[in-house]
């Protein structure tokens, strides 16, 4: 498999998500018709899968290049990920990652078990400069400009030195989407520095320490989750535990507002307001948003959320040219230099 020189390949995971193969392998074709860039998918399945391909591409001729690779396993959603890795190599989610080491891809798009796509990544992929942990970031709305958060879920048992990474990576991120001097913020239950338990007092002081000896990395303290949406900051530092928990609770704020809305106002108020606030569940509401970037490695990863709509998973495909086609991972090193 040769690249070309204008070229985008995307691997693509059909496996091992709630959301059905069948509907994923599906909105992958919607997907290739709409699309006239220099892009290739390489959708990796089962065998029985394989047929259902082989149908759809005899019925419509996509107008970029789609290629089936057969897998004999699939990581289940409640496998344990280090046995899973080791006894699954045949599954899509290993031999996908495989084929990112062997630069056969650019990118890779998964809805799998979120612990074997980490540990894979993790044994196989090289790592980024100046961090040793890898984190899910995702941006979040605010009254200002979209905030990056991280962890997500990619690292359960951390040491202070791995969110010192994860706001590294935060900051990198967000000076690739332009802002010039990132602010970051700490994730707590009160602005002051002696507040929270001994391990995030840790990470405050550590974090300061940073800022002090790197005049352009700025952390301006502890954020409250209150704060979060305010705007104040361009990256929040915490913990996967609480990062989940937080993403999880904004979208059930939203669905419930939303729901309430809809139950308490009259239609012809409600459709004056009601594209507004569709935009604002799909942005935080799990299922629909494009995923998270699995940051720390030297390839682009994103994890869609397993129960992902085919709409998000369109989205997270489209996310992932977009970060190679604008060198998402060059970039990251550039920032990556302390």
């Amino acid at each position: 498999m040769k690249k070309h020189n204008t070229q985008f390949r995307i691997g693509i995971d059909l496996l091992g998500a709630e959301t059905s193969s069948l509907k994923l392998l599906l909105s992958i074709f919607d997907l290739a018709k709409s699309l006239i860039e220099p892009v290739e998918f390489h959708c990796f399945g089962t065998e029985d899968l394989k047929k259902t391909f082989e149908q759809e591409s005899a019925k419509n001729t996509p107008s970029i290049p789609i290629y089936f690779h057969t897998v004999s396993q699939t990581i289940e959603m409640d496998e344990s990920p280090l046995q899973a890795i080791r006894q699954k190599k045949d599954s899509s989610l290993y031999k996908g990652l495989t084929f990112l080491l062997d630069e056969k891809i650019d990118s890779f798009v998964s809805a799998g078990n979120t612990g074997a796509l980490v540990a894979s990544s993790f044994l196989l992929l090289p790592k980024l400069p100046h961090v040793s942990r890898q984190a899910l970031l995702a941006l979040m709305p605010t009254k200002q400009s979209p905030i990056a958060i991280l962890d997500l879920g990619a690292t359960l048992s951390e040491k202070s030195s791995n969110l010192i990474d994860f706001a590294k990576l935060g900051y990198a991120f967000q000076k690739y989407r332009g802002i010039s001097s990132p602010k970051i913020g700490l994730l707590n239950i009160g602005s002051e520095k002696v507040k929270g338990s001994a391990f995030l007092q840790e990470i405050y002081n550590n974090l300061q320490k940073v800022s002090d000896e790197n005049p352009h990395f700025k952390f301006v303290g502890n954020v409250e989750a209150k704060e979060v949406f305010e705007g104040m900051v361009d990256v929040i530092v915490t913990d996967a535990f609480t990062g989940n928990v937080l993403l999880k609770t904004a979208e059930g704020i939203t669905n419930f507002v939303f729901d309430t809305l809809e139950s308490h106002i009259a239609k012809t108020d409600l459709d004056k307001v009601k594209q507004p606030l569709q935009d604002l569940q799909s942005f935080l509401h799990y299922a629909q948003s494009p995923g998270a970037l699995l940051l720390g490695f030297d390839k682009v990863i994103i994890k869609c959320h397993s129960y992902c709509s085919t709409h998000s998973f369109s989205r997270a495909v489209l996310s992932a040219i977009g970060f190679v086609k604008s060198h998402l991972v060059d970039n990251l090193k550039t920032y990556l230099t302390f």
